[in-house]
């Protein structure tokens, strides 16, 4: 009986070491396709850049993802592509997970050098960008814009749709409309619809909403095609019909295709500009990452095709600023993806960070299939907390080689800095 044991215990012991092995095996062989990056400079992350040719040739929209809005590597990354793809690769046009006519101060001040760049990240309002270290970014692409023409120059816009800033230009009466104006009681509607809420509309407020849209777009027709106003405006109905769904997956879809929808939009304005995205990773996604949810990138991928590329943004271990979800206000958090059913656990266990593009693999059958099974990744939004179920919602499977065109990992992450005090 015991001899019995034994062997089955040594022929467990065996099989196991024989699946180490090959996962090992597996992943010395990822490891070599694994493209190195430097982050132990001072001024950024440098990595061989070669290999862009051939992934960005023929691209139209280049789509860099973050794993979480509060993450510091994330940002400093995306800015050293960005030096990248303006300088090597004629990238023309930057687009935000942010609200377009809220962006059109910042793109002044970036392609005129007019106003204060402080001034337009508080009108953008998003935390992730309204921080010195994305200020970074905003200063090194009006100096490049300096030395510019007219025609040669970068523009910086938004895409989302759900804090339009011409509302309040309407409200205040800055804008004004060439036809039928709103009345006091639209006007005040539109006040109420600024307020962050998850209530969708009383039966009234939609009936009043209506009416507002009729007149919106009465004003759209008036507007020039492909103008900035027409775009602004028609965020407003966007944000409207945001609304009226209700929270749920339809809301989170719609927002979706609306920024999806506004992207060709900017691109009608900047028609031969190629376009450089950015956003979360559950937004530049090829492939659903929620059911029922179709990301802005599936529907860039269906239109463009492989003149679409989406780069993931992942991390193994470190901190992220994000709002908290128990105590409210932002709290930096600490996670740790340890376990081997996460994807970054499996690639970063031997590397520091890494570029990994799926578009130049070799045609290995054993790696093909451990890049497309599922596995879990990391994506934490705007609110957060240590909770057991925000850890399990935070948890995403996904088949990576289909969600990305590549992906970088870094092993150990930072906080971005805490938003702007306006009043310093």
């Amino acid at each position: 009986m015991v001899n019995k044991l034994n062997a089955k215990i040594w022929i467990v012991f065996l099989f196991c070491v024989r699946v180490c092995y090959a996962q090992n095996g597996l992943s010395d062989s990822v490891n070599k396709l694994i493209i190195p990056i430097d982050s132990n400079q001072s001024g950024g992350y440098t990595y061989p850049t070669d290999f862009l040719f051939k992934t960005l040739d023929g691209n139209k929209v280049y789509a860099i993802g973050e794993a979480t809005h509060g993450t510091r590597n994330f940002i400093d990354f995306r800015f050293s592509l960005i030096k990248t793809l303006v300088l090597e690769h004629n990238y023309k046009v930057i687009v935000t997970e942010t609200d377009f006519s809220s962006t059109l101060m910042l793109n002044d001040y970036i392609v005129n050098g007019n106003g204060s760049p402080k001034d337009a990240l508080k009108l953008i309002g998003y935390w992730m960008y309204n921080n010195s270290d994305f200020l970074n970014v905003v200063e090194w692409l009006k100096t490049y814009n300096d030395s510019k023409g007219p025609g040669d120059k970068v523009h910086f816009y938004g895409c989302d749709m759900t804090a339009p800033a011409i509302i309040g230009s309407v409200i205040r009466g800055e804008y004004r409309f060439k036809n039928a104006a709103l009345n006091d009681e639209m006007l005040g509607a539109l006040k109420q619809l600024r307020v962050p809420t998850s209530k969708s509309f009383t039966k009234d407020e939609g009936d009043l909403f209506n009416g507002i849209g009729v007149k919106i777009d009465q004003e759209i027709a008036s507007q020039p095609t492909n103008s900035v106003s027409r775009i602004s405006l028609n965020s407003i109905l966007q944000l409207i019909k945001y609304r009226a769904l209700g929270p749920g997956k339809l809301r989170a879809e719609l927002r979706d295709k609306m920024m999806y929808e506004n992207i060709n939009s900017i691109m009608a304005l900047q028609p031969n500009a190629k376009v450089i995205f950015l956003a979360h990773n559950m937004h530049i996604s090829k492939k659903l990452m929620l059911a029922g949810q179709q990301p802005v990138g599936q529907l860039l991928s269906k239109s463009l095709g492989k003149k679409y590329y989406a780069l993931g943004l992942l991390f193994y271990e470190g901190e992220f600023l994000a709002n908290d979800r128990i105590n409210s206000g932002f709290k930096v958090f600490n996670v740790k993806q340890d376990d081997p059913v996460f994807f970054e656990q499996r690639i970063i266990s031997s590397k520091n960070d890494a570029y990994l593009d799926f578009n130049t693999l070799p045609y290995d059958r054993a790696i093909i299939n451990f890049l497309s099974k599922k596995v879990k990744t990391r994506q934490v939004g705007a609110t957060f907390s240590n909770s057991k179920a925000d850890l399990e919602n935070t948890s995403i499977e996904t088949r990576p080689s289909e969600s990305f065109d590549g992906v970088v990992i870094f092993k150990k992450t930072y906080p971005i800095k805490q938003p702007f005090k306006w009043n310093d």
